[in-house]
């Protein structure tokens, strides 16, 4: 408890939401507090992948582990914008971004799962991605609380 009255967390709670008059023109960050509220997902890359995805806009990106590391799995991202493109609308049978790539799995111990809330980090640098793609074991996901 600290001495305001309240809660560690629920300070942390206070200061998140952007329209509190506690943290209006304050600076903070993002990655710290996400990660302080589990609100974030983190997931390890090489520095290249941070590099390539950190200095581009991407609509769509599925990322695959490969041991301890998380890379660009390009088959599949590739697909995937394919086959959301405008003019794919209408012949579209799949609507989920997770369902689509869980189609193209081959390996039955892998899942794919959406989250709009994942940095990817190497060594001390962080970058927020609105939206991913992960393929990991159901297991690792669940340890994500995606679901």
């Amino acid at each position: 408890m600290t001495t305001t009255g309240i809660s560690d967390s629920d300070f942390l709670k206070i200061i998140s939401y952007t329209f509190n008059q506690l943290v209006v023109n304050c600076d903070k960050n993002e990655f710290k507090l996400d990660t302080k509220l589990n609100q974030a997902i983190t997931l390890p890359v090489s520095e290249s992948v941070f590099n390539d995805v950190s200095s581009k806009l991407r609509t769509y990106l599925v990322l695959a582990r490969n041991e301890n590391l998380y890379e660009i799995h390009k088959e599949y991202t590739t697909k995937l914008s394919n086959y959301f493109t405008a003019k794919n609308s209408a012949d579209r049978q799949i609507r989920s971004l997770d369902e689509y790539v869980q189609t193209l799995l081959e390996n039955p111990k892998l899942e794919a799962k959406y989250t709009g809330n994942a940095y990817i980090t190497h060594k001390q640098k962080n970058h927020r991605l609105h939206g991913v793609i992960i393929v990991d074991t159901p297991k690792k996901l669940r340890s994500y609380s995606i679901r």
